[in-house]
């Protein structure tokens, strides 16, 4: 059973408010609301846990008890894929944080048998804080934790609709480079009987997109809004510990003709598997633009600037429907709508604005 600090935020807390009622008897009101302010800000920082410091390159030892949770931070020291893992043998629970605290990932058994893994894209000097827990609370026991920097592969030129065959080992990954020769939609994507898992990313090493099983069976697909001149980085690797033969595709294909839809009106279609229906959404002024869906029809939502910029997609609003609500200036605001998985069937396409 995990102990109690003496020490605690509330002891903490409660000492500072006696010390606030000494000093300040006899104090302006100014004065007194500044040390308030003083005093629950001290509150809030004391009800984080330390942390402790993980540098690249090592491996520290730790004991881990039930309902515990164990901070570290960990400072890059070159570009690449940042790694912190467990080596246990009990079943433990990483979550990544930028200093603010903003959660960045989350692993559960990513590492071997039951150890948690976390990988990162970085550059160097960024600094990282991760929290590790017991999965589910109940979890205790020693454990061995390290942080290590795998450094940036050169990706190999995939040419566009020219096909790119190979062997994928289990836990490896590809890297290709890809270079748009117009503007349009950059289709990525694997075919054969290996799961795969895709990742894109621009020139600077910013995800842009990850995808799973967005092919056919158990491929994975991207599509980019892409424009002429520009180069993506794609990651390939088996999904989990599958290994085996893939050949991966780059095509790109230009923008489509969207169907006017009218403030105010909506559409009866049907979408067939596998395809898209594009829309343009025209305002005279500035407001609020809301698009979305009703019917059985699992459907997808993806908006974007009058020149295919990309602003956001939505999937399940309200029960299979999707739903965009965003601010508008005068002006078009293309949507792009399309079934989630191998769906398919009808659906009504709705637009209001205010």
């Amino acid at each position: 059973m995990k102990k109690k600090n003496v020490f605690g935020a509330q002891t903490i807390f409660a000492c500072a408010a006696l010390l606030l009622f000494v000093l300040c008897i006899g104090c302006a009101t100014s004065d007194l609301n500044a040390i308030l302010g003083a005093v629950a800000q001290a509150s809030q920082v004391s009800q984080y846990n330390p942390v402790m410091e993980l540098p690249v390159g090592s491996t520290i030892p730790g004991r881990l008890a039930q309902n515990q949770e164990i901070w570290y931070s960990v400072r890059a020291n070159q570009s690449g894929f940042l790694i912190v893992e467990t080596t246990s043998e009990i079943d433990t629970f990483l979550v990544a944080h930028d200093t603010q605290r903003n959660v960045l990932a989350e692993n559960d058994d990513g590492g071997s048998g039951l150890n948690a893994r976390i990988e990162l894209m970085t550059q160097p000097n960024i600094e990282y804080l991760f929290r590790l827990t017991g999965y589910g609370g109940s979890a205790e026991g020693p454990y061995m934790i390290s942080a290590s920097i795998r450094p940036l592969t050169t990706p190999t030129a995939l040419r566009l609709g020219t096909g790119n065959r190979g062997y994928i080992e289990t836990n490896q990954d590809y890297w290709f480079r890809v270079s748009a020769n117009q503007n349009g939609i950059l289709r990525i994507n694997t075919t054969g009987s290996t799961d795969t898992h895709l990742e894109a990313y621009n020139e600077s090493y910013e995800l842009l997109s990850v995808n799973d099983d967005g092919g056919e069976d158990l491929n994975a697909q991207i599509d980019l809004f892409v424009r002429s001149g520009e180069n993506y980085i794609i990651r390939l690797r088996a999904y989990g510990d599958n290994s085996g033969a893939y050949e991966l595709l780059a095509n790109i294909r230009p923008y489509p003709t969207p169907t006017q839809l009218a403030p105010g009106a909506f559409l009866d279609r049907t979408l067939a598997q596998g395809e898209e229906h594009w829309f343009s959404v025209r305002t005279t002024r500035a407001g609020q633009l809301t698009v979305y869906t009703t019917g059985s029809t699992d459907t997808m939502l993806a908006a974007l600037t009058s020149d295919y910029q990309f602003i956001v997609e939505v999937d399940d609003y309200e029960d299979l429907n999707a739903r965009v609500q965003i601010p508008v200036q005068a002006g078009t605001t293309i949507f792009r709508l399309k079934a989630y998985g191998s769906n398919s069937g009808p659906y009504r396409i709705n637009a209001s604005f205010e």
